[in-house]
């Protein structure tokens, strides 16, 4: 079970059991905030688009590598359906 707090518009998630503390910046926040399962990933990437005036195409990516990094550490099950 991870911890969840917010300050100052980043998020900062804490494994109890490990000591670990992931703090994210703000698009990843943004990210983690929607991380639901009801959000589909279009629509994270246009939230990321218009929050933080970036392209399209590099919003996905960075999308994309983010949940993998979550996936890899063990903080979310995600299935990338792009492959």
């Amino acid at each position: 079970k991870v911890r969840y707090k917010e300050v100052d518009g980043r998020a900062i998630l804490i494994e109890p059991e490990n000591g670990k503390v992931h703090e994210f910046n703000p698009v990843a926040t943004l990210l983690w905030n929607h991380s639901d399962g009801h959000h589909p990933l279009e629509l994270l990437t246009e939230k990321i688009v218009h929050s933080f005036e970036v392209e399209s195409m590099n919003a996905a990516q960075d999308l994309s590598e983010f949940f993998a990094k979550l996936d890899q550490a063990g903080l979310i099950s995600w299935i990338n359906t792009d492959s």
